[in-house]
């Protein structure tokens, strides 16, 4: 349901238009003025990130308790979900864990694989996708 803002060109006002299918966007009328002499205005952008609240609570926490830890397969499956759930990119180190889940490790080795330090080129590497995500953020 998209919403529009126009610049009236007669009161010099900005007025924001809600229409309830792209396909009824069409000519609107100011309203403080009356006016159909409207210019569209560039709106701004607003990006949703999951907060640290909502991924306390995110998809499926309840179950965990019902997740065999000894169980990979159990284990993956919860993770798939929350993956598709979240729907975003969750990036190298889980696709990571998620082969290791397929190769049969335990949950164990696969935390002690990925807390261990990385080599110089990783660690360069990180600190890119961590620059990277901080121009993410200032949009």
């Amino acid at each position: 349901m998209p919403i529009y803002e126009y610049r009236c060109q007669d009161c010099q006002r900005k007025v924001s238009l809600f229409f309830r299918s792209f396909s009824q966007v069409g000519e609107g009328i100011c309203s403080y003025c009356r006016s159909t002499r409207l210019t569209r205005l560039i709106s701004r952008v607003a990006l949703l990130k999951p907060s640290a609240q909502s991924l306390e609570k995110g998809p499926g926490i309840e179950a965990l308790s019902d997740v065999d830890a000894d169980d990979p397969r159990a284990v993956r499956e919860m993770m798939r979900r929350w993956k598709a759930e979240l729907g975003s990119d969750a990036g190298e180190e889980w696709d990571e864990a998620m082969s290791m889940l397929d190769s049969g490790k335990s949950m164990e080795e696969i935390e002690r694989s990925l807390s261990e330090p990385q080599s110089a080129a990783g660690a360069g590497a990180e600190e890119d996708s961590a620059d990277d995500f901080e121009d993410e953020e200032s949009y």
